[in-house]
């Protein structure tokens, strides 16, 4: 029985590429997925790693922070488009109009603007005031806790009472000098806050 040369190209075809995949792209494949499992094992270590940080501050993200900064952007997106679909879209058609007819309408317009920016003014302060207060609180009690070893219940009292009657940054910064002595005295690392900061979102 004779082999029909269709079937010998084939057979030979694929001879060929089972050799050409066994000695050259297997060895790639093989590369190429250890070091994307390399890679990725590497990038998963320093994810959690990272969450093991932020869990030493001793407070969880909160679901309603981040569910109040969703809406207030969501907000803020929102009166950013209307202003510039106001501002850039609808004056220049309407400039001669606007420039010989209508002086009013014209101030009413330039209003809104004024208004819609003020408004994301506001939407970025009272996120910027949560953040900052989140912040500094959640750091200051971990920060204390990471030094309660090493100073009396006394000492410890007092802190907590001049946290309490901070009146500004002089104070803050006063607090906090005298942490980081007790600190480095002890060799206390006070870690950076991971949790409610920008970086984190």
């Amino acid at each position: 029985m004779k082999i029909d040369r269709a079937w010998k190209i084939g057979i030979a075809t694929s001879l060929i590429g089972t050799v050409i995949f066994l000695y050259c792209l297997d060895p790639i494949l093989r590369l190429v997925s250890l070091i994307l499992f390399r890679f990725s094992g590497t990038l998963f270590h320093i994810y959690t790693d990272r969450l093991f940080a932020q869990a030493a501050l001793g407070v969880g993200p909160d679901p309603a922070l981040y569910l109040f900064t969703l809406v207030l952007g969501a907000v803020c997106g929102f009166l950013t488009i209307l202003g510039i679909t106001i501002g850039v879209v609808r004056l220049p058609h309407r400039a001669a109009e606007l420039a010989s007819s209508n002086r009013a309408r014209s101030r009413r317009v330039w209003g809104l603007i004024i208004l819609v920016l003020l408004l994301d003014l506001g939407t970025l302060l009272i996120l910027y005031n949560t953040f900052f207060q989140m912040r500094i609180i959640t750091s200051f009690r971990q920060h204390t806790t990471a030094i309660a070893p090493y100073i009396t219940d006394q000492e410890m009292k007092v802190i907590l009472s001049r946290w309490t009657q901070m009146k500004g940054e002089a104070d803050y910064n006063a607090i906090y000098r005298d942490l980081k002595v007790i600190a480095d005295k002890n060799h206390v690392v006070l870690p950076d806050n991971l949790v409610f900061r920008a970086t984190s979102l």
